[in-house]
């Protein structure tokens, strides 16, 4: 699941439950980042192609760069229109930190965080479904607009 769609996750639950705490915040977009990616959200295809290559971390940096760009601009409109709060920052953190910490281990090319990397990669393949690219795109590219934009 893409870094916007994560963040979005963890915007709307921490504004739907009310938690206004950043650590709170922060913990509860770390965990949902595992939720969300145990949902089959059709990107996996991307995922094997940057990994099955000697040059992941080149194959992967224009994906992370350009969804954490999409992502900083959806966090940048948003806070324009509600203000900005520590704990929708700290949610934000939280949501993409397991991806970041992912990317980190690609480039030292070894396991940095322990048991954390191999929940990440159970998670994405918990239900064992995966969808199409385009059907994973376009969904998340809808979920990603609906939250953000609500």
């Amino acid at each position: 699941m893409f870094l916007t769609v994560h963040s979005a996750i963890g915007v709307t639950a921490v504004t739907a439950i009310g938690i206004t705490n950043p650590a709170a915040a922060f913990a509860l977009g770390w965990a949902l980042h595992y939720v969300g990616d145990a949902i089959p959200h059709g990107d996996e295809r991307i995922g094997d192609w940057v990994l099955e290559s000697d040059r992941s971390v080149r194959r992967a940096i224009p994906f992370f760069a350009g969804d954490f760009a999409v992502m900083s601009a959806a966090f940048l409109m948003y806070s324009m229109s509600v203000g900005f709060h520590w704990h929708f920052a700290a949610v934000v953190a939280g949501s993409i930190l397991p991806d970041v910490m992912f990317g980190m281990e690609m480039v030292f090319k070894r396991n940095v965080f322990g048991f954390l990397t191999p929940l990440h990669k159970k998670a994405h393949r918990l239900t064992g479904v995966r969808l199409p690219l385009w059907l994973g795109l376009s969904g998340q590219a809808i979920i990603a607009l609906l939250l953000w934009f609500r």
